[in-house]
């Protein structure tokens, strides 16, 4: 991520995550899970800016970004808009992401754990951190 607090921009942010490491909070629902996607097959799923819409001050050292990105799940990519926020510290840079993602969006069908049916539209949360580089 190349961000420009003076100027209150992204020049560029990727980020890539291991579907392993994926949580659901519930053992059986992560098995169920790393099945259904084929984590051994497609094991990143990424998101890449493509557009920066807003980035806007809350206070001294936290930030709300809205973007457009692309992003890259089970090897099917879609853009989606996405809002998170960046919070700088000394030791580096936390950002927050929380959106909404549609398996009925990727073409794909909702799975099911034995009798539950997963609803299709469900929450994505995810932290990052950002060190500086030495």
């Amino acid at each position: 991520m190349d961000i420009d607090f003076e100027n209150l921009t992204i020049v560029r942010a990727k980020a890539v995550a291991q579907v392993s490491c994926f949580d659901t909070g519930d053992k059986l629902k992560n098995l169920a899970m790393m099945e259904y996607i084929r984590w051994k097959k497609i094991p990143e799923a990424s998101v890449e800016m493509t557009q920066m819409e807003e980035f806007t001050p809350i206070d001294e050292s936290r930030y709300k970004v809205s973007i457009q990105a692309v992003l890259t799940f089970m090897g099917i990519q879609r853009t989606i808009p996405l809002t998170f926020s960046i919070v700088r510290k000394d030791e580096g840079i936390k950002v927050d992401l929380v959106f909404k993602w549609s398996f009925k969006a990727y073409g794909l069908k909702a799975p099911q754990l034995l009798f539950l049916k997963v609803r299709d539209i469900v929450d994505i949360k995810g932290t990052g951190f950002l060190q500086p580089e030495c």
